[in-house]
């Protein structure tokens, strides 16, 4: 099934389109290779509660940094930007204390981009 372009602005801002074209890519491609890019978010934040859990500050910025540059690749800047957030805060090893309170907010946003994209067929 294709994804709901109204619901794809509403999260991203952009129309789906507009995404589309400027990737370079065919009708439906983006919407499949998105699929296999959520499903594999989906493992990376599984491992980044564990890194925040044990206090892995290497290892949180890592899976951080991934997710920020395959969300700006797919041009999720909402996902991106939240994942720019957290990875500064995991290099700066959680100074501020808000890591817990972001990884949330980023974690419900995920929840919210997966839910736009749930019937999609990879």
């Amino acid at each position: 099934m294709p994804i709901s372009k109204e619901k794809f602005k509403n999260f991203v801002r952009r129309d789906l389109d507009d995404v589309v074209q400027e990737l370079c890519l065919k009708e439906g491609s983006y919407e499949r290779i998105l699929k296999i890019a959520v499903s594999t978010a989906d493992e990376r934040i599984t491992r980044l509660a564990a890194a925040l859990g044990a206090a892995d500050w290497p290892t949180a910025q890592k899976i951080f940094h991934d997710l920020k540059g395959m969300f700006a690749n797919f041009r999720i800047a909402p996902l991106s930007q939240m994942a720019l957030t957290m990875e500064r805060e995991a290099a700066g090893k959680n100074e501020d204390g808000l890591v817990w309170q972001n990884f949330e907010v980023f974690s419900k946003q995920f929840q919210e981009f997966k839910d736009v994209f749930e019937n999609v067929e990879a």
